[in-house]
């Protein structure tokens, strides 16, 4: 009887929630210079809890001249390891969204191909599953993590055009708070692919164990990353000597693309960054 995966998460504590939670505040703070007044108002005022959790980890600080939160020294330099974890996922876990099992292809073999609007149609289609998760949770990276960094790049913490406006219930901060971000979350985490569910019988009878298949796919994406990386390096530097052609004379350019050009990500499909052996709320609470 195959076993079930479908229940393999639990909902993460007050704690963990709250470190999550961190990440949009000091994206806000850092990131696009919003400003938490003491007394928080509107839809923020949901976010008493989590601003007074980071205030008391020393993550962000009271000015006292403006009356206002601002990001402590602790607090950028946890932003500034969050943005590596971040780029990181775009760089290696992203090319894992779209994976057609059947075919063994990748979404992101047509991403140079298409236009956005084009590929983002072509990645929805049916045939490609989203194998982040099982990606990430094969090479032990906390899903959790994994799960709100897509939502911060899907733009899910978004704040209303008019900052008068009180949202309410469809706020960002009430959805957080209130657990139905994280419900969603949870439903993502015990709705993806376990690795072992990846296993298949051949037409022969053979049976191909699931971590086989979850090893060839990690080592197919780090391929396909390697080639996309010098198939664009390649373009940006023909746009730059195109732009440089229609200023000045030519000049002999000693760059070239070669293996050594890529680090560990390229050339170690398994390889992965020391960035994600710390926990969120292990930086915090240090």
């Amino acid at each position: 009887m195959a076993k079930d995966y479908t229940s393999r998460f639990s909902m993460i504590d007050k704690q963990q929630k709250n470190s999550l939670i961190s990440l949009v505040i000091l994206d806000k703070l850092v990131g696009k210079n919003k400003t938490y007044p003491a007394y928080l108002e509107g839809d923020d005022a949901h976010l008493e809890d989590c601003i007074n959790f980071l205030n008391e980890n020393h993550i962000i600080d009271i000015d006292v001249e403006s009356a206002s939160y601002t990001a402590s020294e602790k607090g950028k330099k946890i932003y500034k390891d969050f943005l590596k974890k971040y780029e990181n996922y775009l760089r290696v876990y992203d090319i894992y969204c779209g994976v057609d099992l059947e075919e063994g292809t990748f979404a992101f073999e047509k991403l140079l191909d298409y236009d956005e609007e084009m590929f983002n149609d072509y990645l929805n289609s049916e045939n490609f599953d989203d194998l982040r998760i099982t990606v990430c949770e094969y090479q032990k990276l906390d899903p959790w993590e994994i799960v709100f960094i897509s939502f911060l790049i899907e733009k899910r913490f978004r704040e209303p055009k008019d900052k008068s406006e009180v949202l309410g219930k469809s706020s960002w901060q009430y959805k957080v708070v209130y657990d139905e971000i994280f419900n969603e979350i949870l439903d993502i985490l015990n709705g993806s692919l376990h690795y072992e569910e990846l296993g298949f019988e051949t037409e022969d009878g053979e049976f191909v164990d699931g971590e086989d298949v979850i090893k060839d796919i990690i080592a197919q994406g780090s391929k396909l990353n390697r080639e996309l990386s010098l198939e664009q390096s390649k373009l940006d530097k023909q746009e730059q000597d195109a732009f440089r052609e229609q200023r000045i004379e030519p000049t002999q350019t000693t760059t070239t693309y070669y293996e050594d050009y890529y680090d560990p990500y390229y050339y170690d499909p398994y390889y992965v960054s020391p960035i994600w052996d710390v926990a969120l709320l292990g930086l915090i609470i240090l």
